[in-house]
């Protein structure tokens, strides 16, 4: 029993902080719609709604290679293989920078063509609200490099129990988007 105390006790620690990272994450993305539609607008927000629907695929998509890192990480640390630690590290701050670099590409064209793809009536959004979201596609987009690197010093810092550290980054980044919308908003 005390054997089962122990390791539900050494999960928990290393679980916590993930949840709260997670639930952290989400705080963001409310606290960027509270202030967009208090401070612009309900078109401002629509717009911001509808072009995360179309940010949120690659993100989702791309954050398989920031797991593939923490993975190779947890197995080169639980081997004592420390600099094959961090050489992944590099190699996957090298793939994200490469592969966001690329996926900003392809956004900004996006972007560039959004209000004039043939199926975007079909999804009921007015034409001014269409337009906005190309701007808030533009913006987003340039977040993928940080997106992606940030991801993969998050599954370094997890990968060797110490989940605490990204938590309290992504505590700061909150705080300072909070103020950066105040200003800019």
């Amino acid at each position: 029993m005390q054997v089962y105390v122990q390791e539900v006790r050494k999960t928990l620690s290393l679980a916590l902080p993930m949840i709260i990272g997670q639930l952290a994450s989400m705080a963001m993305a409310i606290t960027d719609a509270a202030m967009v539609g208090r401070g612009v607008g309900t078109d401002a927000l629509a717009s911001l709604t509808f072009a995360l629907n179309f940010v949120h695929i690659p993100y989702i998509s791309l954050w398989g290679l920031v797991s593939a890192c923490g993975i190779l990480i947890a197995q080169a640390h639980g081997g004592r293989h420390y600099q094959h630690m961090a050489l992944v590290l590099r190699h996957g701050m090298a793939l994200s920078a490469g592969v966001a670099t690329v996926l900003i590409g392809a956004m900004l064209l996006f972007y560039r063509v959004l209000d004039r793809l043939p199926w975007i009536p079909y999804l009921n959004q007015q034409p001014e609200v269409v337009k906005m979201a190309g701007g808030y596609l533009h913006f987003y987009s340039m977040g993928f490099i940080i997106y992606l690197m940030a991801g993969c010093f998050k599954a370094a810092c997890e990968s060797q129990n110490r989940p605490w550290t990204p938590l309290l980054v992504l505590g700061g980044a909150i705080t300072l988007n909070v103020f950066l919308n105040w200003v800019f908003i």
